[in-house]
């Protein structure tokens, strides 16, 4: 009987012993792993229908949804033929039919027919058909069909057929079919097919169809039609550049600072006796839009055409601006192409504050396929020292005389 006992208690404090470890060995597993009991695998043909039937559980290995499934987190490969939803992190690779839904971070790649959703950072790559939301920040590439919406900064790459929203930064490059809005800076590449917005400074290269809006440039602003800044440190491209104050160079028919260079001027040339001229930009680049007319009743000529050009100071009232223009010349009939190329070389000087007479030389190069004049109208060729270089080309020396305002 006393043996019989013995063997008992020894039975007891082995089982104690063994449940101790157990318990020791669940606690340091839950210390490396705090999200909840981990598996290797796990296969689901929807939500609660599978091998963790309803846990939610930690997958290191591979996760299998058929159509879709939940889990805790995932570090491996994941693939759903609908959905995949995953209360923490994402490592390696997830794939969705149609969405990824993941409340932590995605280390690695994320692929979604439909849209992705994030609810802390990206690193890696994401693409998603339609959209990709990130509540945090991406590191590495980001591709949608129509947008991408980001909560904090973008370090790589981003591309979406729409648009593209960044509550932040960018460095990298950024590329939006119809906008791209980021409410910090932009360092490095960023395109888009309408408009680009930048609430901060753009380091780089900014180009847009239509529009382009930042706070400071310091590099190149290309806009099919409006760029604006209120600081330029560069080149602006576009019909119509305005910058509040401008170090760099803006380069189109209308360019407005507010430390900027305006200048109205009436001139005469061998060509037309009446010409008007408008020139907007800085004093080193400007733009020139211009138009003219010879007024007699039996020699009408009317031009219009634009160009640009620059001062370089000889004196303190004196200077001589060199200015390439382009123009076509209406001779009566606009079936036919008349163009002149002109290199002008006016020497300027300063009367009074305002008030500017400037005189010079030019050169030009004119292209005409009318050989027979209309009545009432002239050829824009002047009447000495034409000479002919090829079929439908001549060139000869010109002069300038004129007075400018402001």
């Amino acid at each position: 009987m006393r043996t019989i006992k013995q063997c008992i208690v020894v039975m007891v404090c082995m089982n104690f012993l063994t449940l101790a470890n157990a318990q020791e060995k669940d606690t340091t597993q839950r210390k490396a792993w705090p999200f909840g009991p981990v598996v290797p695998a796990q296969i689901s043909f929807a939500p609660g229908v599978g091998t963790n039937g309803r846990q939610v559980l930690d997958i290191r290995g591979v996760s299998f949804n058929v159509l879709g499934g939940k889990n805790n987190s995932v570090t491996g490969f994941e693939f759903a033929g609908l959905f995949n939803v995953d209360q923490k992190n994402v490592a390696y690779t997830q794939v969705a039919g149609l969405f990824n839904t993941v409340g932590g971070n995605v280390m690695g790649a994320q692929v979604a027919g439909l849209f992705n959703t994030v609810g802390d950072s990206v690193i890696g790559a994401q693409v998603g058909g339609l959209f990709n939301t990130v509540n945090k920040k991406v590191r590495g590439a980001q591709v949608a069909g129509l947008f991408n919406m980001v909560g904090d900064s973008v370090i790589g790459i981003q591309v979406a057929g729409l648009y593209n929203n960044v509550a932040k930064s960018v460095i990298g490059s950024q590329v939006g079919g119809l906008t791209n809005i980021v409410n910090g800076n932009v360092a490095g590449f960023q395109v888009g097919g309408l408009v680009n917005k930048v609430q901060g400074k753009v380091t780089g290269m900014t180009v847009a169809g239509l529009f382009n809006s930042t706070k400071e440039v310091e590099g190149l602003q290309v806009a099919g039609l409006v760029n604006h800044t209120k600081k330029l440190k560069g080149v602006q491209i576009g019909l119509i550049n305005i910058a509040d104050t401008s170090e760099g160079c803006s380069i189109g028919l209308i360019n407005i600072a507010k430390n900027g260079f305006y200048q109205f001027s009436l001139y005469a040339n061998e060509s037309n006796s009446v010409n008007v001229a408008f020139r907007s930009g800085t004093k080193n680049f400007y733009g020139i839009l211009l138009g003219g007319a010879n007024p007699s009743d039996n020699k009408k000529l009317y031009t219009f055409g634009a160009g640009f050009g620059g001062a370089v100071k000889l004196a303190h009232n004196i200077s001589i601006n060199p200015e390439i223009t382009s123009q076509y010349m209406y001779t009566g009939d606009w079936q036919y192409t008349n163009l002149l190329q002109k290199l002008s070389a006016n020497f300027n000087f300063t009367v009074a504050k305002g008030l500017t007479l400037y005189a010079g030389p030019s050169f030009s190069l004119y292209y005409t396929d009318q050989h027979t004049d209309v009545k009432d109208y002239k050829q824009a060729m002047p009447s000495y020292g034409v000479m002919h270089w090829w079929d439908n080309t001549y060139a000869w020396f010109g002069w300038t005389v004129g007075v400018s305002f402001f």
